[in-house]
């Protein structure tokens, strides 16, 4: 084991601090250095961070506390290249999926900052302490990046109890080699980042986390299993596939005729919030227990995306029957397929994943979320060029059928968590009447 130490910034007084800092226009940051203990293999040193996402353009400030240069451009330039790191989904043996992708997220950090507000950003720094400038400050490399984004659910049943989590994004650790070797993923340095966000769930009384891995990823997979164990928790996963349809071909312009935009309606973003809870409010981690939550959220997103929104199907009394928040990743990120495989060979060649399409808060009728879907996905293919949109399922989505496509990417939700019998009864809670737990599987954003 290796001693290290991070320092973590938080807001109203959460813990006892060493110190604090005021950023001009944002408010106050207590502070402190915890020690941690990490089975890395680096032998530089690593400084550690941990602090809220919307001090991402106060890191230089940070930084400068503890001796490191603090040029705001070089950090996020620094972040962009790690950031858009190959996602590569490998077997036990190095052999790669059919799907491996680079995201390239559009003006850093405003991007990162627009949905997820209340994430924690973990940051691992390669300090050089023999290059120092005339004020004594050093620079670094970023070797590790990774989101914290905090949720709560309530039991599902009463529906009053809330539970804290954490889901786990953004998972990305430099490619940077030297002397031929990868420098930071041959040494563990993921491992010391993991060793930080489970001391995070410590600090702050979380007893559920959960992040989304490639099925073939076996070596992460593997990796996280290894580290929950070693830190006496418990681990699961969930199993999932990400369905892909061609808007060419799967919308269609009937359908798109007949949606109605509900983006900017209050009282109808109620309706389908309520719908919405009513089909998946005892699903397992189900975010957003209050419309408020949710709409703070949905707010964000159509603030910063001016291509997203939300749309519904009525029937004949305009009644709403299915409704649907679809989002323009697009917006945020380019979604560039690396060295594909199969039918994403093709899907690479005609440049289809530059923007996607994808549906959250899905709820209604499955004869109407149908064409729902094939209503949204003509109508952002014609008027936003987006040629390809993403349909997360998994066993007991009573949508299985309609996300169906040839198109399709295994992948698993992989959960660790500390308290045995209340994860067993949200397990039991979310099961439908054919034994299949369901799992809020629609976060926002990556």
């Amino acid at each position: 084991m290796k001693k290290r130490t991070y320092h973590y910034f938080f807001e109203n007084d959460l813990h006892e601090a060493d110190d604090s800092i005021t950023i001009d226009g944002k408010g106050t940051l207590q502070y402190k250095t915890i020690p941690i203990e990490c089975i890395d293999r680096f032998d530089g040193d690593l400084a550690l961070f941990a602090f809220p996402i919307k001090y991402l353009h106060s890191a230089d400030k940070l930084f400068r506390l503890f001796g490191l240069k603090g040029d705001l451009d070089y950090f996020f330039s620094e972040c962009r290249e790690v950031i858009s790191v190959p996602e590569k989904h490998q077997d036990e043996k190095g052999r790669e999926g059919k799907l491996n992708f680079q995201v390239y997220f559009h003006d850093v950090p405003a991007s990162l900052e627009a949905i997820n507000d209340t994430a924690l950003v973990v940051l691992a720094l390669d300090v050089d302490h023999s290059n120092k400038d005339a004020n004594g400050l050093s620079p670094y490399q970023l070797a590790g990046y990774v989101h914290a984004n905090e949720f709560e659910f309530t039991d599902g049943v009463k529906g009053t109890e809330r539970h804290k989590g954490y889901y786990y994004n953004m998972l990305r650790i430099s490619e940077a080699v030297r002397n031929g070797q990868k420098v930071y993923r041959r040494t563990g340095v993921f491992s010391t980042i993991f060793t930080i966000l489970l001391d995070l769930v410590n600090q702050n009384d979380v007893h559920f986390v959960y992040a989304a891995m490639g099925k073939a990823n076996e070596k992460i997979n593997s990796a996280l299993k290894k580290l929950a164990e070693h830190y006496d928790k418990y681990w699961d996963i969930w199993p999932v596939t990400s369905n892909s349809h061609l808007s060419l071909f799967y919308g269609r312009t009937k359908y798109r005729k007949q949606l109605v935009d509900i983006t900017n309606d209050e009282d109808r973003l109620r309706e389908l919030y309520a719908m919405s809870m009513a089909h998946r409010g005892d699903y397992m981690f189900n975010q957003y227990p209050t419309f408020e939550e949710f709409y703070h959220v949905y707010k964000r997103i159509i603030a910063y995306s001016k291509t997203s929104g939300a749309y519904m199907i009525a029937d004949k009394d305009g009644n709403m029957k299915a409704a649907c928040v679809a989002v323009n990743w697009g917006d945020f990120f380019s979604f560039v397929l690396d060295n594909p495989k199969g039918v994403f060979k093709v899907l690479a060649s005609l440049k289809l994943t530059d923007q996607l399409l994808f549906t959250w808060k899905t709820a209604g009728d499955p004869e109407y979320v149908e064409k729902l879907f094939r209503g949204v996905a003509q109508k952002f293919y014609k008027e936003h060029d987006v040629k390809l949109g993403l349909y997360n399922s998994y066993p007991g989505d009573p949508f299985e059928k309609i996300k169906a496509s040839i198109i399709n990417d295994p992948f698993n939700y992989f959960v660790i968590y500390d308290r045995k019998e209340l994860y067993e009864q949200f397990k039991e809670t979310s099961k439908d009447k054919h034994g299949n737990v369901r799992i809020f599987i629609d976060p926002p954003l990556f």
